[in-house]
């Protein structure tokens, strides 16, 4: 009968420490989860911090477009005010 005993309790420190595996399994892959989302999580700060930096960038290349074009506006009725002034000074 004590070999039955020995042999039970063989079978439940085997089966307990299956059991502590499995439960160690699980932690692990929260934990794993956890950090997949932590990752996650950081990664999406990063991506919505580059965009805050591109949408400045384009903003201020925006306003450099626009600065320019009014610059080549002034130019283009300054360089069409000297041709005109050339044009009636040759026809005389």
């Amino acid at each position: 009968m004590k070999e039955l005993s020995i042999h039970t309790k063989s079978k439940l420190d085997l089966a307990t420490a299956r059991l502590e595996r499995a439960v160690d399994r699980l932690e692990s892959a929260v934990d794993g989860e956890r950090l997949a989302s932590s990752l996650s999580a950081s990664m999406v700060r990063a991506a919505d911090e580059e965009a805050a930096v591109l949408a400045e960038q384009l903003r201020m290349a925006r306003d450099g477009y626009q600065s320019l074009e009014k610059a080549t506006h002034a130019v283009t009725l300054r360089l069409d005010g000297a041709i005109e002034r050339l044009r009636s000074i040759v026809e005389t």
